[in-house]
């Protein structure tokens, strides 16, 4: 799982580092992270998508939080059973404290 994070997070990391250094001009000598670079790649993906250069990342971020979305529902899914584990445990604790300190035990769920 992991590795699945990582390849999830590194793409995502380096796409949006270099989208606003570009946008921004912050380019440190490097072509690539100049504003023309940006718009000629911003311009071949809308030629691609078929759409407005403008529109190209708000698609890209919808994207991104589609698949992130999932990968965190995949991350979600692979932890329940510790989750479960962590929650019954939580409950028989609540129930040795609230027998120790006397009062009405907490129902289980």
């Amino acid at each position: 799982m992991r590795a699945i994070l990582i390849m999830w997070a590194a793409p995502l990391t380096l796409f949006w580092a270099w989208f606003l250094l570009s946008a921004n001009d912050v380019n440190f000598g490097y072509v690539m992270l100049s504003r023309p670079a940006h718009d000629l790649a911003m311009e071949i993906y809308a030629t691609a998508l078929g759409c407005d250069p403008s529109e190209v990342p708000w698609t890209v971020a919808k994207a991104c939080a589609l698949d992130s979305l999932i990968v965190l529902a995949l991350f979600a899914y692979r932890r329940r059973r510790k989750r479960l584990l962590f929650s019954d445990s939580s409950r028989r604790f609540q129930r040795r404290l609230s027998a120790i300190a006397g009062g009405t035990p907490v129902p289980s769920a």
